[in-house]
């Protein structure tokens, strides 16, 4: 079923995009098919969990708040409870903050 495909599918492609000193927009490539109906849950780690948020339907969230010149690292999974399920986790992006 489609579910089952959805549990083992990871969103891919995850880059990052830099703003003002502090800031960074995480991205990632939506599955096309359902893209745009799905909620996407971001972590950003830096040695620990220090920020999570969800968006709904678009493929990029900004962070604030974050210590210029660190190393960071970032995930990020697609969820369509009601249909899909939860996708797994991404593998884990590193970036460094400006």
């Amino acid at each position: 079923s489609s579910s089952f495909w959805f549990s083992t599918f990871s969103l891919k492609n995850l880059r990052v995009k830099y703003g003002t000193t502090g800031t960074a927009t995480l991205k990632w490539d939506r599955p096309v098919r359902e893209g745009d109906t799905l909620t996407y849950n971001v972590r950003v780690y830096r040695k620990r969990l220090v920020f999570e948020d969800s968006v709904y339907g678009k493929s990029n969230l900004t962070v604030p708040g974050l210590t210029p010149d660190r190393r960071y690292s970032f995930k990020v999974r697609a969820r369509h409870d009601s249909k899909y399920g939860i996708g797994k986790w991404s593998d884990k992006k590193y970036f460094k903050t400006r």
